[in-house]
């Protein structure tokens, strides 16, 4: 706990907390060094490497060790120039100021160097310290002498402050009754920000409060000129909004005389109004009258434009119906002309229609029923109006009897130049002639076969043979697509060519008579023209043409002795016509040929005769024209136009008073103060400032590795037999910087791990890599070596190794891991090493009879058989050993039948590689070895020695070859299996014998048998 009066004591043990120094860690060979310290608030390093906090003592293991449990042994070092920094401690608390101890601060130290770093930084901190301290002591002083003057100018300000309270509350009453009555009378009032006027100190404060209450008398006359004013502006405001009032209502002559107007008109059909709505506008008081007489001056403008308008509309329609009942009569009496009559005078008709003659049009063709055969010409283009078949026919198909429905549907796209006009006089382009035939009448002759056929010109058009009738529908449209609408009696087709061979006009024995006629089935209506017509194909020629007449049941054409008649007839669009002949052909049937692109007939007599021609005995052939060309006139009948009726715009206005702008007024409070005075009377004020001890560590640090040479083989392979070195590290100080002196100082190697795998062959000390076997006192006990110095006062600071020879032993089991560990002791602390590890390799050689890739242990040979020998050793991976090898060798050991079998040939194989020349081979006395030549270079893997001998030829049977090898590496020679092999020799015999008796040198009588085996 810390009292009230120890405030700052806390402040300053918080602030301590923050001035923690941070401690990094570098490496210095294979020492870790942690140094840092706090110098006034600055953290002072020593080293520039990783950082670790100032608790907190980091650790560098070796990768290759067993595990890492190093920890340091701490030894005190002299801190210089404490004894200064006490000195300034002493001042400083006889002048009042508060001193502090801080937390001491270790600096650790890993070697000498360091040790002599970190005592420099020490007396220059302890310096800086000293001097800080000092200079608190003197400020302290002169804070002393301030508090006497501070006291005296205390009590003064006290008074003063009291009687600024009173004056500021007295001003404030009196200007805010000012404020109230202004804002009752609509003056808008606004509160600037309050001001502080401040008396800088006890003499200015009279002249300041005589300042702020002239300000405060002035703001409340201004307050009152400015509340009058607004008194008067808010009584004309009054007196103008109820004058408003009425000039927005009827009551306002001029309002009243629009509205009257606009009454009259809407009660006259036609008149379109658009109310431009209201329109509201807001004036002040001050410009009220001026918009009041411009409002008065619209609404008169207004009802006497809408008056007018509405009389002039009234007057043209009235016009208009004039006209229209003119235009109206002379089209009905036109019609009523034709109404009901079977003739009419070409002169008279109103044709509206006008094809031109078709040049330059595009057909297209659908054959809507199926034809048997269908021709095409590819016209030339030369399609003007001719009697030429060849040049104009373009489409053209054989149908099989009659065909009820569509048959055939024609595509015109026509040229510019056709047209229907309306009566009003404007032209509407006809861009296409679709012509539907439908409802074909075979007559029976060409094989009961129809052709039918459509010309490149619309006006030629279409044709038919061998069919009694045919029905077609004509079709025009505009530009849009849309069927163009012909007014009744304004369309008109001239029908010609109605052609009639009369027998006894040619020979009638050979002839018969042909009729064609033309009936209107819908859409149309056929009348007789009167007088004869003469028409021109091509502007020379003329052909007159009779009038043709109802010939029965509304068929039209000429008999008697006529020859070719004319009809006209009123059509609307979408008329239907029925084409009809009878006809004659004595000719036969009929085939395209297409070299002529015609049809012609088959019949002999006939060969140079088209299906065309005229003469009665060939006559079935019906072509139908579409033409536009009465003898009568267009009739243009405009219509006349009816008057636009007039649009009214107009609008009324209201007129607003917008409520007067409040007259504005602004005041500002003051507020007069003194500086302000602490609550309390001043009081001594005393300093604080604190110091920290240094102490200097000194920290030993141990490592332990094994090593060959200066290499470290740490993980790494030892031969069995082979010499291994372990090494225990540790740093230690000078001992002219230690505060104190060294009593101790030793290392241990501890090999309890593998005491029984290994012989200790000796022991060495080094000080800075120098030999010091000398100077310590080596012992070997309960499967440790320590070696502890003589003197420890006189040790070298710096590093301190302990080297240990270490024989592994011959029968170590290959991949045994020797985990060594060790410690370093300086005085009482001990610092124990991390685990360091080697890894033991023996080889294992094995020995077999081998046939080929076989195994043939135990089996039996014949003599003079050659046999084979197999000495195979593992050999260690080069990488992972702790020394390259010094030598190489495997052994076949034949001694146990040399006498027996002769080596016939050997070779060394390295993983299945002949390398006999990298081996030196010997052999003598029964044993065959081969030694690698250069055992440094030897792979890993295996080594093999094959040998091959051929088996004496008296060998006696069942001889057991016993064979026997070995394999060295380095020092370390290992023994292999022995196999054997058993050999055979065959025993032959010759002998008399007498059944199963032998009876060699026994008598035979003479012709006896005998045998033998």
């Amino acid at each position: 706990m810390v009292s009230k009066n120890n405030m700052m004591l806390l402040e300053n043990k918080q602030n301590r907390k923050n001035m923690r120094y941070g401690i990094r860690k570098f490496s210095s060979g294979t020492a870790s060094v942690l140094l840092g310290f706090t110098v006034a608030g600055t953290v002072m390093m020593m080293a520039n490497h990783e950082e670790a906090s100032a608790d907190t003592v980091g650790t560098q293991s070796n990768t290759n060790s067993v595990s890492s449990t190093t920890q340091n042994a701490s030894v005190p070092i002299q801190s210089p120039k404490s004894q200064d920094v006490q000195n300034a401690v002493n001042n400083a608390v006889k002048q009042g100021v508060q001193v502090t101890q801080n937390n001491s601060q270790t600096i650790v130290a890993h070697n000498t160097t360091e040790v002599q770093q970190a005592q420099q930084r020490v007396s220059q901190a302890n310096q800086q310290q000293a001097d800080k301290i000092n200079a608190v002591a003197q400020q302290q002083k002169q804070l002393n002498n301030q508090y006497a003057n501070a006291k005296a100018d205390y009590d003064t300000s006290q008074a003063n402050s009291k009687d600024s309270t009173t004056v500021n509350k007295q001003n404030s009453d009196k200007l805010q009754a000012a404020v109230q009555a202004a804002k009752a009378a609509g003056v808008q009032v606004t509160q600037n920000q309050t001001q502080t006027v401040m008396a800088t100190d006890n003499s200015t404060y009279n002249r300041v409060k005589q300042d702020v209450n002239n300000k405060y008398n002035q703001q409340v006359s201004s307050l009152k000129s400015i509340t009058d004013a607004q008194k008067d502006l808010n009584n004309r405001y009054n007196s103008a909004r109820t004058d408003a009032q009425n000039l927005n209502s009827d009551s306002n002559s001029t309002r009243n005389s629009l509205d009257s107007a606009i009454r009259n008109a809407k009660s006259t059909n036609g008149v379109k109004f658009i109310d431009d709505g209201t329109r509201n506008v807001t004036v002040d008081v001050n410009n009220y009258n001026s918009k009041k007489a411009e409002i008065e001056r619209d609404n008169r403008q207004q009802a006497d434009s809408i008056n007018s308008q509405v009389q002039q509309y009234k007057h043209k329609l009235d016009e208009y119906k004039n006209n229209l009942a003119k235009y109206e009569k002379e089209y009905n009496d036109y019609l009523a002309s034709i109404q009901g009559k079977d003739s009419i005078d070409s002169k008279v008709i109103w044709q509206n229609l006008f094809l031109n003659f078709g040049q330059g049009a595009k057909l297209s063709v659908q054959w809507n029923a199926k034809p048997i055969e269908t021709h095409q010409n590819q016209t030339s283009g030369d399609d003007d109006y001719k009697q030429d078949f060849a040049k104009s026919l373009e489409y053209s198909a054989v149908f099989q009897g009659s065909h009820s429905g569509t048959v055939a549907t024609a595509t015109w796209l026509m040229p510019d130049g056709a047209y229907y006009k309306n009566l009003d006089g404007t032209k509407v382009r006809i861009a296409k002639v679709v012509g539907v035939l439908s409802n074909v009448v075979a007559s029976g002759d060409n094989s009961n076969r129809v052709i039918l056929g459509f010309f490149n010109n619309p006006i030629m058009h279409a044709f038919s043979a061998f069919a009694n009738s045919v029905d077609e529908t004509f079709y025009f449209y505009d530009d849009t697509g849309k069927l163009i609408n012909f007014k009744d009696g304004t369309a008109w087709f001239g029908i010609a060519s109605l052609n009639h061979f009369n027998s006894s006009m040619w020979d009638w024995y050979t002839q018969k008579e042909v009729t064609e006629t033309v009936k209107a089935l819908s859409g149309a209506k056929i009348y007789t023209p009167r007088g004869n017509i003469t028409l021109g194909d091509d502007g020379k020629t003329h052909e007159d043409q009779l009038p043709a007449h109802d010939l029965g049941n509304g068929f039209y054409g000429v008999n008697g002795t006529d020859y070719s008649g004319f009809a006209v007839a009123k059509i609307s669009n979408g008329a239907t016509f029925r084409w009809s002949k009878n006809g004659y052909n004595n000719a036969g049937n009929f085939h395209w040929d297409e070299s002529k692109k015609i049809y012609l007939p088959s019949k002999t007599g006939y060969d140079n005769t088209e299906f065309t021609s005229a003469g009665n005995d060939v006559n079935s052939y019906y072509q139908w024209a579409m033409s536009t060309d009465l003898y009568g006139m267009a009739k243009t009948l405009v219509p006349p136009t009816p008057p636009t009726p007039p649009t009214i715009h107009y609008h009324r206005t209201n007129v607003a008073l917008q409520p007067p702008t409040p007259l504005k007024a602004n005041y500002t409070e003051y507020q007069m103060k003194m500086p302000d005075t602490p609550p309390t009377p001043p009081k001594k004020r005393y300093l604080s400032t604190s110091y920290t001890n240094y102490n200097i560590v000194y920290q030993a640090t141990s490592d332990k590795n094994w090593k060959e040479g200066s290499q470290t083989v740490n993980g790494k392979m030892e031969i069995n037999e082979d010499i291994a070195h372990a090494k225990v590290d540790m740093t230690v100080p000078s001992p002219s910087t230690v505060n104190g002196k060294l009593t101790h100082v030793s290392l241990t190697d501890n090999y309890s791990r593998f005491a029984k795998f290994v012989t200790v062959t000796g022991a060495n000390v080094y000080e800075n890599e120098r030999n010091a076997t000398a100077d310590y006192a080596i012992t070997n006990a309960n499967n440790a070596v320590t070696a502890t110095r003589k003197n420890p006062a006189t040790v070298n600071g710096g590093t301190v190794s302990l080297v240990v020879d270490f024989k592994v032993n011959p029968n170590v089991p290959s991949g045994t891991k020797l985990v060594n560990s060790g410690s370093g002791t300086i005085n009482t602390q001990t610092v124990p090493t991390p685990d360091a590890q080697i890894v033991t390799f023996t080889q294992k050689p094995t020995k077999h009879w081998i046939e080929g890739s076989q195994v043939v242990d135990g089996k039996t040979y014949i003599n003079n058989d050659i046999v084979t020998t197999k000495v195979d050793m593992d050999l260690p991976n080069p990488s992972q050993l702790a020394k390259t090898l010094s030598y190489v060798s495997v052994t076949d050991d034949y001694r146990d039948f040399k006498d027996k079998a002769v080596l016939q040939s050997y070779k060394v194989l390295e993983n299945g590689t002949d390398v006999t020349s990298q081996y030196t081979v010997i052999n003598f006395g029964g044993l065959l070895q081969a030694i690698r030549k250069n055992a440094a270079t030897t792979p890993g893997g295996k080594v093999s020695l094959i040998a091959t001998f051929e088996v004496n030829h008296d060998v006696k049977s069942g001889t057991t070859f016993t064979n026997r090898g070995s394999g060295r590496i380095n020092n370390h020679t290992v023994d292999t299996n022995t196999p054997q092999i058993v050999t055979f020799k065959q025993d032959t015999s010759k002998h008399w014998v007498e059944g199963s008796q032998v009876v060699d040198d026994k008598t035979y009588i003479k012709k006896t048998w005998y045998t033998s085996s």
